[in-house]
């Protein structure tokens, strides 16, 4: 029980360094507990938690300019098409196709955060969208005549 309470503890730390743009504290962090190597093996509440707080990195990298860094961050988030889930925020169209029992359903709706502790999905996929539309732009302008 200790563990998971150092574990969510240090999750809180990293989201508090986030959202405050202190990128390069959070994501040391996140590496120096090595959480990321662990956390398949935790509970479903503190997947959810280390998934926001990654999502709150990049966004924090975004914000100080680090627009590889925010990318390679929200690359793995905007792929899944479980990404509603995994911020714990809604049911993505992916779950609606699925049978689910109704004891599955109550649980997933008690993992889901509050309104008011959302993070938009807008921006997130418009910060993804940015990044990478800065990446590839160099990429597409030295490569303009090769058919």
């Amino acid at each position: 029980m200790g563990r998971r309470f150092k574990i969510k503890a240090t999750l809180a730390q990293c989201y508090h360094h986030a959202i405050h743009n202190r990128y390069h504290e959070a994501k040391n962090l996140i590496k120096k507990s090595k959480i990321a190597q662990m956390i398949a093996k935790q509970p479903i509440p503190i997947q959810i938690q280390y998934d926001r707080t990654i999502i709150q990195i990049g966004l924090s990298a975004f914000r100080l300019g680090h627009f590889s860094e925010s990318n390679s961050i929200l690359i793995d988030v905007c792929h899944s098409p479980k990404w509603k889930e995994c911020l714990a925020q809604g049911i993505s169209l992916y779950s609606k196709n699925q049978d689910k029992t109704i004891e599955e359903d109550i649980e997933e709706k008690k993992r889901q955060v509050p309104p008011h502790l959302y993070i938009n999905f807008d921006m997130i996929e418009s910060v993804y969208m940015t990044t990478s539309m800065f990446l590839e732009i160099p990429n597409i302008s030295e490569n303009r005549f090769v058919i």
